[in-house]
């Protein structure tokens, strides 16, 4: 007896089931509109860095810079070391041992003329010259040489000319002190000075 009602009691279990279910099938609609969106969630944490891309093109160059402004002067360097010396030169030429003197052909004062309008001669006398060389003797009464003579040197090297020292030019003035030079062809020039006054002291 109690197994049967066990049996009814399953038996109208299952009924009311799939009455249920049968019930549920039909009353279920279509698909509802689709809601609106929900709020964004939080963001998430940052990735790791990816790897370097590959190197780009060289950009174009940037125009050249303005010239900048001079430095400062330095400070001057320490003098070097001296140099070695150099080979000593071959030896000159023997000098002239030529020499003169001049006096008034009216006197013997060496160096002193007495200027006469008359004529006023010179005595011009020279030594160390070469025997036979032949000896020019110049002046310079303004600025250029004017001849005074020729000679010709003895066997001893001795010249003597005579020259009427007016008709060069000479005259009396504030700075009478003359220049005669006698130049040989081969001894060279020598030099020598008188003074020329209005009255030598004894005359």
């Amino acid at each position: 007896m109690l197994g049967l009602l066990r049996s009814r009691v399953k038996a109208l279990f299952l009924v009311s089931l799939m009455v249920g279910l049968a019930a549920a099938v039909a009353c279920s609609g279509g698909d509802g509109e689709r809601g609106p969106a929900g709020a964004a969630g939080p963001a998430g944490p940052a990735g790791g860095a990816g790897p370097a891309g590959p190197a780009g093109p060289a950009g174009p160059g940037g125009p050249a810079g303005s010239n900048g402004t001079n430095g400062s002067n330095g400070s001057p360097g320490s003098a070097g070391a001296r140099g070695p010396s150099g080979a000593a030169g071959a030896p000159g030429a023997n000098g002239s041992n030529a020499a003169l003197m001049i006096h008034d052909s009216n006197n013997n004062v060496a160096g002193a003329v007495e200027f006469r309008l008359a004529g006023t001669d010179i005595v011009i006398l020279g030594g160390g010259f070469n025997s036979g060389e032949r000896v020019t003797v110049t002046g310079i009464p303004n600025i250029s040489d004017v001849l005074l003579g020729d000679a010709v040197a003895n066997s001893s090297g001795a010249i003597m000319v005579t020259a009427d020292i007016n008709d060069a030019g000479f005259v009396v003035s504030n700075n009478s002190y003359f220049t005669v030079s006698a130049t040989g062809e081969s001894t060279g020039r020598v030099e020598g000075v008188f003074i020329l006054v209005d009255k030598v002291l004894g005359n």
